[in-house]
């Protein structure tokens, strides 16, 4: 409920967030049907979604490999992985040995 006063007093309101990732866990039955199970960002999802919310479709983390796996199953493909990082193996990073796993 605090998270309401900086809400209401600011003349703009930024989350920065993924509605794909995991979700909250609710341990109460009797709270998540008092609506605890949805987070601030998805009630603002539901609510504001054309108006409010922007993809950000390059990630920085994952070989193209392994990305191009979420892209498709949960951004509708339009997930696309950095140049930096699109081809980058384990054995490129300091310390890692070269082995069949890491190439």
């Amino acid at each position: 409920v605090s998270c309401w006063i900086p809400i209401l007093q600011g003349k703009k309101l930024i989350l920065a967030g993924d509605h794909c990732q995991l979700a909250p866990t609710i341990m109460s039955k009797s709270a998540e049907s008092m609506g605890l199970g949805d987070t601030l960002f998805d009630r603002v999802r539901r609510m504001y979604a054309k108006d409010a919310l922007a993809l950000l479709s390059i990630q920085y983390r994952m070989h193209a490999d392994i990305s191009d796996w979420s892209s498709e199953a949960m951004y509708n493909g339009l997930l696309q992985p950095g140049e930096e990082v699109k081809a980058r193996l384990l054995s490129g990073l300091p310390h890692v040995s070269v082995t069949d796993e890491t190439e």
